[in-house]
C-alpha cells in the first residue's frame, strides 16, 4: 500500500502545475486571496468565468469598499473581529455592488499563517447566491416590506388625521414583518423612561399585557449607565432580548411578555418624542439592517405627520375658540371678527364722527416663533402684540384679532390718507422692537393693508380691500403698508391683456429657454439640466414664468407653448451630444393641462424625439405631485409606455401635495424633487427639516434619485448633503443660463 501511494504520488504533477479549478468548480464560483487587512490580492475563477466578477476592478481594493454604503458598517464590524481574532469563518454574506446592482456572495475563508504563526492574509471560496431559493425569498420579503411601507405612508398622509390611519398602517407593517405587536408610544414628559401608549396593533392571541397597555414606566431603561436612552435621542434603535445578558433587558421583555423588542425612536423637532416599538412574542429575533431601515423610514414619517397634525390642531383650536367666543378673542380679549364687523357696519351707517380707515395687519415671522418655541410662546407673543396695539391706537379706535396672527384696527376720525399712514408707521415702528418671550428675545414685524372708506363700500367690501392691500404690502417686502387703490381691481382686465400679449409672444419668437444645471454636491459635477422658459417682452424685459404660465394654463395656450419648449430643449440636448459633450438628461416641465391629453401628448413626444434625434433616455418629464396624484388610468398607462421607451419621469415639488403616496408604487417614477418651499426652511424650521429628511429616507428606500430644488446657501447645501441628498439645483451652484453658457459649463464638466 505504501509503495502504491508513493507511486501514485510520483505520478502527481508539481503543485504549481496542479489545476485547482477542477477542485473548486463543484463547490465555489470563485477563489480569493486577501492580505491581513482584507485588501484583495487576487480572484481566481471556479465555476464562473473570471470576467463575470470584473476581477481587475476588485484586486487591490478593500473588501468594505466593494459593497454599498448602507451595508458597509455591519461588514466592517465583522471583518474587524476577524482581523483582531483570525479564525475560519463560514457563510459570510458579501453584498457586492456591481454596475449599480447588488450581487450577493456567500464567503467562506480561513486565515493564512506563515511558519512562525504570523498572519499573512486570508483565503477562501465565494459563491454567487443571487439565484438561490433563500436569496429569492429574501428579495420577495424585502419587496413586501417596501410595499407595506409605501401603502402605510399613503394612508397616513391622505387621512384627515393620524388617529384614523395609524392603526391600519401599523397592521400593514406588523403583518409584513411577521411581528406580534406594533406599538406607538409618546414620552409622557414626566420623567425619562415613562411613556403613554397611543396606538397599537396586535396579532391574534398576542394582546399587550396590562403592564404596557396604557402606560410604560421603566426608568431603568433610561439609565445613563446603559446608554440606551442616548442612542434613542440620537435617532438610533435599541433592541432588547429576553436572553440578553443584561438584567434590565430581561426584566423589561418579561414584563412586556415578549422575547425580542425593537424600539425605533420617533424624533420631533430634533427631540425624542416617542417610539415605534415592535414585539416578537414567540421566539427571539435578529433584526437586519434592511428591516431597521424600513421601520426607521416609517418612524420618521410618523414624526413628520404627527408634527404636521399638531400644527393643524393648534390652528384649529385657535379658530374654534374664536368661533365659540361671542364677542371677544379669548386669548387677547380684543374684539373678534364678528364684533369688529358689527362695529364697522355701525360706523358706515353713522358718519357723524367723520371719515375712517380699516387697517388689516399680519405678523411677519410669527410661524417661525410658534414652530421653534411652541404654542405657548406664540400665545405670549400675540398677547404682547395686542398690548402694543392698544398703546399705539387711540381710545376711539377699535382693535380686533381675526385669528392666528391677523389683526385689524378701525381708525375713526380720519380725514386723509396721510393720517392713516401716520398710524400705520407708528404700528410698524412699535412692532420692530424685540419682544421678551420666556426669557428670550424674539423679533416679529408687521405688514399692513389700509382701505379708506369712500362713502359707498359696505363692511365686507372694505375688509376685502384692506386685505388685498395687505397682500400687496407683503409681496413688496413686508414690514411696510400699502393703501388699497382701484387699480388693484383692474387685475382681471390685465389678465385679458396678458393673454393677448402671450399669443403674440408665441407667434413672434419672444419665448426663450434658459438652462439650470443639476449638480452632484460632492464633486460639483453636472448630472442633469432643467429647461426653464422665459418671456422676452419688448417693453417689460424678461418676464418670469410665475407671471404668465398660470394664465397660459387657464386659456389653453400652454399646449402650443409646451410643444415649443419640448422641441427646443430636445434639439439643444442633441446638439450637445453631437459636440462630443457628456450625455446628460434634460428635464422639461409638463403642465397638468398637457397631461390631460395623453393620446396627443404621446404622439407629440414621439414626433419630437424622432425629429431631434435625441435618445429617449436623455429626456426627463417633470410632473408636479398634484398632477400625478390626479392621474387617471389612461394617463397612468401613458407613463408606463414612456417608461418602457426609456423616458424618465421626475416628480416635481415633492411634499406639497398632502395626499396619498401610493402613486410612487403605481407609476414608474425615477426621481423626486424636494420642493423649494421645504428647502428654504431647513436651516431654522424643524417641521421642514422633518419633511425633507423623511423624503430623503423614502427615496433611498424606494431606490429613487432625489434632487433638492432651490438650494441657495452653503448651509442648505451642507445640511442636505449630510442627510444623504447629494444632487441639488439652485442659485448656490448656478442661475439659469443661456444655452451657449450652459454648453461651456458642460464642457468644463462642473460648476
Amino acid at each position: 500500500m505504501v509503495r502504491r501511494a508513493k507511486s501514485a504520488s510520483k505520478a502527481l504533477p508539481p503543485a504549481e502545475e496542479f489545476d485547482y479549478r477542477r477542485l473548486v468548480a463543484s463547490v465555489a464560483d470563485y477563489v480569493w486571496e486577501a492580505d491581513p487587512d482584507f485588501v484583495i490580492r487576487r480572484v481566481m475563477p471556479g465555476k464562473q468565468p473570471i470576467s463575470s466578477w470584473a476581477a481587475a476592478r476588485v484586486a487591490g481594493r478593500r473588501v468594505e469598499d466593494l459593497v454599498r454604503e448602507e451595508d458597509r458598517e455591519a461588514l466592517s464590524h465583522r471583518l474587524n473581529e476577524l482581523r483582531t481574532d483570525p479564525q475560519s469563518f463560514h457563510s459570510l454574506l458579501l453584498p457586492l455592488e456591481r454596475d449599480g446592482e447588488v450581487m450577493p456572495l456567500q464567503i467562506d475563508g480561513m486565515p493564512v499563517l506563515d511558519d512562525e504563526g504570523v498572519l499573512t492574509g486570508f483565503s477562501g471560496l465565494a459563491r454567487d447566491i443571487s439565484q438561490t431559493p433563500s436569496h429569492l425569498r429574501e428579495m420577495e420579503y424585502r419587496g413586501r416590506l417596501r410595499t407595506a411601507l409605501v401603502e402605510g405612508i399613503g394612508m397616513l398622509v391622505s387621512a384627515p388625521s393620524p388617529e384614523e390611519a395609524l392603526p391600519r398602517a401599523l397592521e400593514l407593517l406588523g403583518t409584513a414583518f411577521r411581528s406580534d405587536r406594533v406599538l406607538v408610544f409618546e414620552d409622557s414628559g414626566e420623567r425619562r423612561g415613562t411613556a403613554n401608549l397611543l396606538f397599537r396593533w396586535e396579532a391574534p392571541g398576542q394582546a399587550a399585557p396590562p403592564a404596557i397597555r396604557e402606560r410604560v414606566e421603566a426608568p431603568q431603561i433610561a439609565s445613563d449607565d446603559l446608554g440606551w436612552f442616548r442612542e434613542m435621542e440620537a435617532g438610533r434603535p435599541v433592541v432588547l432580548d429576553h436572553e440578553d445578558g443584561n438584567a434590565v433587558a430581561r426584566a423589561f421583555t418579561a414584563r412586556s411578555e415578549a422575547c425580542t423588542i425593537l424600539i425605533m425612536p420617533v424624533l420631533m423637532e430634533g427631540r425624542l418624542w416617542g417610539s415605534v416599538t415592535m414585539h416578537d412574542c414567540r421566539k427571539s429575533r435578529v433584526w437586519t439592517k434592511v428591516e431597521k431601515d424600513v421601520i426607521n423610514v416609517f418612524a420618521e414619517l410618523v414624526g413628520a405627520i404627527l408634527l404636521r397634525n399638531r400644527h393643524l390642531n393648534e390652528r384649529r383650536r385657535a379658530e374654534e375658540a374664536l368661533a365659540l367666543s361671542h364677542q371677544l378673542d379669548n386669548l387677547t380679549r380684543l374684539s373678534n371678527r364678528a364684533l369688529f364687523g358689527d362695529t364697522l357696519n355701525r360706523a358706515i351707517a353713522d358718519r357723524r364722527d367723520g371719515g375712517f380707515a380699516v387697517h388689516y395687519l399680519d405678523l411677519d415671522r410669527f410661524k417661525d416663533v410658534n414652530d421653534a418655541m411652541g404654542r405657548l410662546a406664540g400665545d405670549l407673543l400675540l398677547q404682547q402684540v395686542a398690548r402694543r396695539l392698544g398703546d399705539v391706537a387711540r381710545r376711539s379706535d377699535v382693535i380686533a384679532r381675526f385669528g392666528a396672527d391677523e389683526f385689524a384696527i378701525l381708525e375713526r376720525g380720519v380725514d386723509s390718507p396721510e393720517q392713516a399712514g401716520d398710524l400705520a408707521r407708528k404700528i410698524i415702528d412699535t412692532m420692530k422692537a424685540p419682544y421678551i418671550i420666556q426669557g428670550r428675545q424674539v423679533h416679529s414685524g408687521v405688514s399692513i393693508g389700509i382701505a379708506m372708506h369712500d362713502g359707498e363700500a359696505d363692511a365686507e367690501t372694505l375688509l376685502a380691500q384692506a386685505e388685498l392691500a395687505l397682500y400687496r404690502a407683503k409681496a413688496e417686502g413686508r414690514e411696510t403698508y400699502r393703501f388699497f387703490t382701484p387699480g388693484m381691481d383692474a387685475d382681471a382686465r390685465r389678465r385679458i391683456l396678458l393673454a393677448e400679449e402671450l399669443r403674440h409672444a408665441i407667434a413672434h419668437n419672444q419665448l426663450a429657454l434658459l438652462y439650470q444645471p443639476q449638480v452632484d454636491a460632492r464633486t460639483r459635477a453636472i448630472t442633469g439640466v432643467e429647461a426653464l422658459v422665459r418671456w422676452r417682452h419688448p417693453t417689460r424685459g424678461i418676464v418670469s414664468p410665475v407671471d404668465f404660465i398660470p394664465e397660459a394654463e387657464s386659456n389653453g395656450l400652454i399646449i402650443q407653448m409646451g410643444d415649443w419648449i419640448l422641441k427646443t430643449a430636445c434639439r439643444e440636448a442633441r446638439s450637445w451630444i453631437d459636440q462630443g459633450l457628456k450625455p446628460i438628461s434634460v428635464s422639461v416641465n409638463m403642465s397638468a393641462v398637457q397631461f390631460r391629453r395623453p393620446v396627443e401628448l404621446q404622439a407629440e413626444v414621439a414626433q419630437i424625439l424622432l425629429e431631434s434625434g435625441l435618445p429617449a433616455n436623455h429626456l426627463q418629464l417633470e410632473l408636479t405631485e398634484t398632477t400625478l396624484m390626479e392621474a387617471n388610468r389612461t394617463q397612468g398607462d401613458l407613463l408606463q409606455r414612456f417608461h418602457h421607451q426609456g423616458l424618465k419621469i421626475s416628480l416635481d415639488d415633492f411634499g406639497t401635495g398632502y395626499s396619498s403616496l401610493d402613486y410612487l408604487h403605481r407609476y414608474p417614477v425615477d426621481q423626486i424633487k424636494i420642493a423649494q418651499v421645504f428647502v428654504d426652511g431647513i436651516v431654522d424650521n424643524p417641521g421642514d427639516v422633518a419633511i425633507v429628511k423623511a423624503a430623503i429616507s423614502l427615496a433611498r428606500e424606494l431606490d429613487l434619485r432625489i434632487v433638492a430644488e432651490g438650494v441657495e446657501t452653503v448651509e442648505q447645501m451642507e445640511l442636505l448633503r449630510g442627510w444623504g441628498c447629494t444632487e441639488m439645483q439652485g442659485y448656490y451652484f448656478s442661475r439659469p443660463v443661456e444655452s451657449e453658457r450652459f454648453r461651456q459649463l458642460l464642457a468644463a464638466g462642473e460648476v
